[in-house]
């Protein structure tokens, strides 16, 4: 946990409509992810993103044993999971995914979905970097899922 003296020794952010603050761009299975505010910027405290997702895109059904995760949903419509709940949420549907709770989210729709995407504490913006860079090596990307602390439970949302 941040303790009073590093609070005082962070930064203000500002992150523009176009601005990424990653050190590359995060992106694999149809969706991509422009960091705006880091772990490092918020003192390990949170990471937020503006997500967008494609057509059928989405992870598959996970949790996280170290991070909580929070959505809210700008543009378009997604269908969640979380615990045993399916949500099918549009503009102004706020979602949070406890850690430990199993949870998905799929774009079930035909049109583009853009959201915020919260984790906090951080680091998971650093789990979505290797997935990236790991472009569909399953040995990496099964060693990253776990080093993080993520356990996969099951297949992706689908349409049925």
């Amino acid at each position: 946990m941040t303790t009073a003296t590093e609070l005082k020794t962070l930064q203000p952010v500002v992150a523009g409509p176009a601005d990424d603050r990653a050190p590359f761009p995060i992106g694999f299975g149809g969706h991509s992810l422009q960091v705006k505010v880091t772990g490092a910027d918020s003192g390990g405290n949170f990471a937020l993103g503006y997500l967008t997702a494609g057509p059928m895109s989405g992870p598959p059904l996970h949790m996280h044993t170290r991070e909580d995760e929070w959505f809210y949903i700008l543009k378009g419509e997604m269908t969640f999971q979380v615990g045993n709940e399916r949500i099918t949420a549009g503009p102004g549907t706020s979602i949070f995914a406890p850690r430990y709770v199993p949870h998905t989210w799929q774009n079930l729709t035909d049109e583009p979905v853009e959201a915020l995407a919260l984790v906090t504490p951080s680091n998971f913006e650093n789990f979505l970097a290797e997935m990236t860079q790991a472009k569909g090596d399953t040995a990496a990307l099964q060693e990253a899922t776990k080093r993080y602390g993520n356990v996969v439970m099951g297949p992706p949302l689908s349409r049925g």
